[in-house]
C-alpha cells in the first residue's frame, strides 16, 4: 500500500488542492443552504419540517439517478461527478442570486437532488 503523503506531491498536489477546495465550497454552501431552510419556511408561511423534507426527499432520486448514470458506458464515474458537481454548482450559483421565495425553494430542493451523490 502506497503512502498517503504521496497526493500531496508532483503530479497529484494541483489535483488533490483543487478537489480539496471544490469539497469545501461545496460543504460551506450545503451548510449555508440547511441554515436557510427555517427562514425560507417562515417566509412562505410553511412548517420548517415540510421545507426539510422536499429537500432531504430529492436526495433518493438523485442517488439513484447516479447509480444509473454511472453504470452506463459512455458516461463512468468521472463524467458522472462532474455533471453533479456542474449541476450543484449551477443551483447553487441560481439559488444566491434570485430573489423571489418560490424559485429559491424550488432551487434548494434541485441542489440536494444534485448534491447527495457528491458527497
Amino acid at each position: 500500500m502506497k503512502n498517503i503523503t504521496i497526493i500531496l506531491k508532483e503530479p497529484y498536489l494541483r489535483r488533490t488542492i483543487c478537489l480539496s477546495l471544490v469539497n469545501t465550497i461545496f460543504n460551506l454552501a450545503f451548510t449555508g443552504s440547511i441554515y436557510f431552510l427555517p427562514t425560507l419556511a417562515k417566509n412562505l408561511n410553511l412548517p420548517e419540517y415540510l421545507i426539510t423534507f422536499g429537500g432531504f426527499a430529492a436526495q433518493i432520486p438523485g442517488t439513484a439517478f447516479m447509480a444509473i448514470v454511472i453504470n452506463w458506458p459512455c458516461f463512468g464515474h468521472r463524467n458522472t461527478l462532474r455533471f453533479f458537481t456542474l449541476g450543484a454548482a449551477v443551483f447553487y450559483f441560481l439559488f444566491a442570486f434570485v430573489q423571489y421565495q418560490v424559485p429559491v425553494s424550488v432551487f434548494i430542493i434541485i441542489v440536494y437532488f444534485f448534491m447527495m451523490p457528491i458527497k
